[in-house]
């Protein structure tokens, strides 16, 4: 039940500066309603084994690929493989540094502070149920 709560407070944050957002993502997927700019946000889910995590590093690459600034973000909890920086893997060994949030941690403030550092035009959050 907390891995959910974490969960639809991540998605609840998204949706609530989607005013602030729709500028930021402007370059890569926004959608007119009315005269509002909107974000979308994508939620992939699929079992274990199904490649969540390397289409989200292959779609990582597309846009960095393109010129875009990415911000690639996993949970604290999920640890797997990580020595000295935190990396979302993949099975097929796909491998980038992310960084990690923790339940206590406000998506918002670490997402306007990696915008304040690097640029953002879009935000993967890879194993999200935790």
């Amino acid at each position: 039940m907390q891995k959910m709560r974490v969960l639809l407070a991540i998605i609840t944050d998204i949706i609530l500066q989607n005013i602030t957002f729709c500028q930021d993502f402007g370059k890569i997927s926004t959608h007119k309603s009315g005269d509002k700019t909107m974000s979308r946000l994508y939620f992939k889910y699929g079992t274990m084994g199904s490649s969540k995590s390397a289409q989200a590093l292959m779609c990582k690459f597309n846009y960095e690929h393109k010129g875009m600034k990415v911000m690639l973000v996993k949970p604290a909890l999920d640890t797997r493989g990580d020595v000295d920086t935190p990396k979302v893997r993949s099975r097929i060994g796909l491998v980038a540094d992310c960084l990690t949030i923790t339940p206590e941690q406000s998506f918002i403030d670490m997402f306007n502070d990696f915008k304040a550092k690097n640029g953002c035009d879009c935000v993967i959050v890879d194993e999200a149920q935790f």
